[in-house]
């Protein structure tokens, strides 16, 4: 018994020397790791990376889909311009409130169908869902309300814009934008949504939305498949936002929203412009500039 142990305890000496960290435990949900083996269609693969029982990572890599970008943008009256005491009547449901649009790709080398999608708010104050938005390029929650569902087919290797049906209210978030914040400079180039040169104003964001919102304030997304068959599960701390330049990792579930993306449309909005994103997207146009008020 002792003669194989000995070469046991030899080489456990020459891996870890003494004061050296034990190797890096990797576990995965099934027999083999569904992360190099295509066991089962449906859902995001789990994968469990930890050094001691307490520290744990959650890994989701989507099997069939990756989000390349996700940012909220403003309802077109999000300032609530028109809720002016002389507006008659005044919808003041739009006001403060926004939608996320999701770029997606297909990494599936078959079809892949989006049938419905989800929002849900997690962990924060002050933050309300919103009613729901619809359009051709809206996935609902609902697979029997999307408008156009063949615009949710992804061919291998393709990518979409859509956005999701649920919004959210950010209440007191136009206190950010003050007189100074207003007058930022903004860029509006062809189809994407309105940005900031000055992008330092990112993180004055954070710390207004951690602030206001909590620091946990997150938005968690489900994507689904077939007959709401979870496809892929991403979560969005409010206050981890980044820039058109971040870029998080799909494995770790490390997605950040473009914040520069919404202070861009809101201040589209205060310095005049009236047209929804939506709307420019459609007829895309170099160097737009907003209208004067």
């Amino acid at each position: 018994m002792l003669g194989r142990v000995a070469p046991a305890l030899l080489l456990l000496a020459l891996c870890c020397p003494a004061g050296a960290s034990p190797p890096v435990a990797i576990h995965t949900s099934g027999a083999s790791s569904p992360a190099i083996s295509q066991q089962g269609s449906n859902a995001s693969t789990k994968v469990y990376y930890s050094n001691t029982v307490h520290q744990r990572v959650i890994e989701h890599v989507g099997k069939k889909i990756a989000i390349r970008s996700a940012y909220l943008l403003p309802t077109p009256d999000f300032a609530g311009r028109r809720c002016a005491p002389a507006s008659t009547p005044c919808v003041d449901d739009l006001k403060e409130s926004a939608f996320l649009h999701l770029q997606v790709q297909s990494i599936w080398p078959e079809p892949v169908l989006l049938t419905a999608g989800r929002l849900a708010i997690v962990d924060a104050r002050r933050l309300d869902g919103h009613p729901g938005m619809k359009g051709v390029d809206v996935l609902a929650e609902h697979i029997t309300a999307n408008w156009s569902p063949e615009r949710f087919l992804l061919a291998p290797g393709e990518v979409k814009s859509i956005a999701l049906e649920g919004g959210v209210r950010l209440h007191g978030v136009m206190s950010f934008f003050n007189d100074e914040v207003a007058q930022e400079p903004i860029v509006c180039l062809d189809a994407s949504p309105c940005t900031i040169p000055q992008l330092a104003r990112v993180d004055e964001l954070n710390r207004f939305l951690q602030a206001r919102y909590g620091r946990a304030a997150t938005l968690r997304v489900t994507l689904y498949e077939k007959d709401y068959q979870p496809l892929l599960t991403a979560a969005f701390r409010l206050s981890h936002g980044g820039d058109l330049f971040s870029r998080g990792d799909v494995r770790k579930n490390d997605y950040r929203l473009q914040h520069d993306a919404f202070i861009g449309e809101v201040l589209y909005q205060l310095q005049g412009g009236m047209e929804a994103f939506q709307s420019r997207r459609e007829k895309p146009a170099a160097g737009r500039t907003p209208a004067s008020p």
